[in-house]
């Protein structure tokens, strides 16, 4: 009897069984020529499809009698299939037989049972900018009443997207939002950077075409042929590109000085915090400092008071204490001793 903790996915014999059968029942279904009514639901074949199912739906199986019980059912398909590749006719007809009404199955239970609606897929919301929301920039330092904690944190500049926009960096990470903004306009740059480029590669190959026409009309002109005016032929080409190019050089330009502006400003807005934070950590231990201290003063206040009653209680009960002879002026009745 195998153990009682007896895990088969932790069993080599078994893992290597259970292996061995599954490439011997693969190997027989390429031997086995299928008609052309079993391929009705795709090109896979169809035994091929059922012994990948089958294993899969008992690759959790752990109970040594359903182990056993099945492993005799994967031998037997196999035997069955190996005699079917042999051309034999009982085995055939079998086989075929078990394909019919494994296929006719599957089309009842598709058109009687309905397949369970498919879940949304929950995708999280667009982050969106807050309407009327003040800039940070604009708005930045903030009074040390309108931060929440009491606590100045100093902020810092990154670059979400790693190109030429940053923004301050307040949290651990910069909000989505924020960061999908940086991200578009560079994306944006990026898209000039590359138009302008293109322009002047296009500006290049009429200057080059421009100076080929020039050529052809001297040609034409030395042959007698009417020459066409030079505004009917050049500058159109030129002129459109040059004005597309002007445009995307002011666009660029307009976006580099406003990313220098703003990279200023948040250099401002990081010193000032920079230096409100010092001062307000300042003013902070000079606080507890002052109340630590003001503690001390009215610990000791009360100690000298208690000291103080206590003084008076031991006077009082001193006056109160009758006085022994000693005290009043006669001899001891005895004294002590002292030893030789």
């Amino acid at each position: 009897m195998p153990p009682a903790h007896f895990i088969p996915q932790k069993s080599g014999a078994h893992r290597i069984a259970c292996i061995a059968l599954y490439r011997a029942l693969l190997n027989q279904c390429s031997r086995i020529p299928l008609p052309p009514e079993y391929f009705a639901r795709g090109p896979i074949n169809p035994i091929k499809h059922l012994i990948r199912k089958k294993f899969k739906q008992n690759q959790d199986v752990t109970s040594h009698q359903r182990i056993v019980k099945i492993l005799k059912t994967g031998y037997a398909y196999e035997a069955l299939l190996r005699s079917t590749a042999n051309d034999d006719p009982t085995s055939k007809s079998q086989l075929f037989s078990l394909l019919t009404t494994i296929q006719n199955e599957a089309q009842i239970a598709s058109v009687t049972i309905p397949n369970p609606p498919k879940k949304p897929l929950a995708r999280p919301a667009r982050p969106v900018a807050i309407p009327g929301a003040p800039k940070v920039l604009d708005i930045r330092p903030l009074p040390l009443s309108e931060i929440k904690g009491g606590i100045r944190h100093a902020p810092t500049i990154t670059f979400p997207s790693n190109g030429l926009f940053a923004t301050l960096k307040f949290k651990k990470e910069v909000p989505s939002y924020v960061a999908r903004v940086i991200r578009q306009k560079d994306e944006r740059r990026i898209k000039l950077i590359d138009r302008l480029q293109l322009l002047d590669v296009l500006l290049m190959e009429v200057e080059y075409e421009e100076e080929w026409e020039e050529l052809v009309m001297d040609v034409a002109e030395e042959e007698g042929k009417v020459r066409a005016t030079e505004t009917e032929v050049w500058g159109f080409w030129r002129n459109e590109l040059g004005a597309a190019l002007a445009d995307t050089k002011t666009i660029l330009s307009r976006f580099i000085r406003a990313a220098n502006r703003d990279g200023k400003r948040m250099m401002e807005i990081v010193e000032q915090e920079r230096e409100l934070a010092l001062k307000e950590r300042k003013e902070r231990k000079h606080m507890k400092n002052e109340n630590r201290w003001a503690a001390k003063k009215e610990m000791w206040a009360r100690g000298v008071e208690k000291g103080q009653e206590t003084m008076s209680d031991t006077k009082e009960e001193e006056r109160k204490k009758p006085k022994s002879d000693t005290e009043i002026g006669e001899e001891p009745r005895w004294t002590m001793k002292k030893r030789p």
